[in-house]
């Protein structure tokens, strides 16, 4: 048995250098609050959730490697995440199909990635 601390906003954060597995449960598991985020220029990306796939990928840490049905693919320390739901500031949450129709993230951009911080406590709070 594990127990997590209180979350905060700031455990949202993305470390694309860390396992796209664990990348994947985090995001999965803080949504809808406090969710996970990334900037991207001036901006400020919500992830809703994802998805991952141990295969190898070809792209450094944080590079977007392309867009399928599974979502957009984001390379990671190890493995392929795939986004399923983005949002844009003032935006509401979509597919990641419909968002980046509407927002320019090209192949091969690399994202910002921010280390994650631990959730696992000693005690129960």
């Amino acid at each position: 048995v594990s127990y997590v601390r209180k979350l905060a906003k700031e455990d949202g954060t993305i470390d694309f250098g860390r396992a796209a597995a664990e990348v994947s449960r985090r995001i999965n598991g803080l949504f809808p609050w406090p969710g996970t985020r990334f900037d991207f220029r001036e901006s400020t990306i919500k992830v809703g959730l994802a998805d991952f796939e141990d295969e190898d990928a070809e792209g450094v840490a944080g590079q977007v490697i392309g867009l399928s049905s599974k979502g957009l693919a984001v390379a990671c320390g190890s493995g392929v995440l795939f986004l399923k739901r983005l949002q844009r500031p003032g935006g509401k949450m979509l597919d990641a199909q419909s968002f980046v129709r509407g927002f320019d993230l090209p192949v091969g951009t690399i994202l910002d990635s921010v280390e994650m911080s631990g959730l696992v406590s000693n005690q129960h709070s």
